[in-house]
């Protein structure tokens, strides 16, 4: 091996052992991974099954009726990004939709909550699942399809 290939060699290992352990260019500060949440007023909790996809808490099932109000939020959310919420339901839990896009993230990886809240749509009985997509905040992770919550409609 000649100066030039073993130099090259070098400098390729070097810049590859860098290149793992670096963070993503765009990773922001944030204080924790990212997580999407839902939060429902009639019983005064927010819901989510965990970070980025790890399901650490489980998926909780709350009971609701229709043209009861809901909020969406985030945090860990890269920043000027959005959360997707969507409805296993294609009749609408999104006031005529299955989706859902919040506000932006602001630079500390909050996406606040709306004060415009959402209602539950006239969609048959049954379970529907709401999952999120975002991109996390400190690890620039795409998550997708994440279960937030599953909501019981009972009337």
């Amino acid at each position: 091996m000649n100066r030039t290939s073993a130099a090259l060699a070098l400098t390729l290992v070097l810049g590859g052992g860098v290149a793992l352990t670096a963070a993503p260019v765009h990773a922001a500060t944030c204080a924790t991974l990212g997580h999407a949440y839902f939060i429902y007023p009639v019983s005064g909790f927010n819901y989510m099954s965990g970070f980025e996809n790890d399901q650490r808490y489980g998926v909780a099932t709350i009971t609701a009726r229709r043209g009861d109000g809901f909020e969406l939020g985030g945090n860990g959310i890269d920043p000027l990004s959005r959360i997707t919420f969507r409805a296993a339901s294609s009749g609408g839990m999104f006031a005529g939709s299955n989706r859902a896009d919040s506000s932006l993230a602001r630079s500390n990886c909050v996406v606040n909550q709306t004060s415009n809240r959402y209602t539950i749509g006239n969609v048959p009985n049954g379970t529907y699942t709401i999952t999120a997509e975002y991109t996390g905040g400190n690890t620039g992770k795409f998550v997708f399809g994440e279960p937030v919550v599953k909501v019981k409609i009972v009337g």
